[in-house]
């Protein structure tokens, strides 16, 4: 099974679950963890797999998906920038500051790079309820 390779934006508490929990899971690479802390990211990095960066750029055309776990008022800027370069991201909740902030973000996913595309992947984190991470196989 091709894995999807994931990067995960933020470093922080939440950040180190995501980064857990991927390294579990079969299905997922962790390839890249960035923070504007980069020896925080380092040392999840260092744990978890793969490398640490301070720069979203960095990832362009190394990551299928992604998670943002960076602080709750900059998931709105982060998910933007990412949908931007064409990634598929999980946005740790709220997914974003405010209903305007939100409302950007659905308006986006209405936009032709993601409209008019299959979603190739599924991603799925709980630390109750199961985890799993997949890429479908076009028929």
């Amino acid at each position: 099974m091709e894995r999807v390779k994931i990067g995960l934006l933020g470093a922080g508490r939440m950040g180190k679950n995501h980064a857990r929990v991927y390294s579990t899971l079969k299905g997922a690479e962790l390839v890249a963890v960035v923070d504007s802390d980069l020896e925080r990211a380092r040392q999840i990095a260092d744990r978890f797999g793969g490398h640490a960066t301070g720069c979203i750029q960095d990832l362009v055309g190394e990551i299928d998906a992604a998670s943002i776990a960076v602080p709750s008022s900059a998931h709105h800027e982060v998910g933007l920038e990412l949908m931007t370069m064409g990634v598929d991201c999980l946005i740790e909740k709220p997914i974003a500051a405010s209903l305007e902030e939100a409302d950007q973000v659905l308006v986006r996913l209405e936009e032709p790079v993601f409209g008019d595309r299959a979603i190739d992947d599924a991603l799925g984190l709980g630390s109750q309820h199961g985890v799993t991470v997949s890429r479908s196989v076009d028929a």
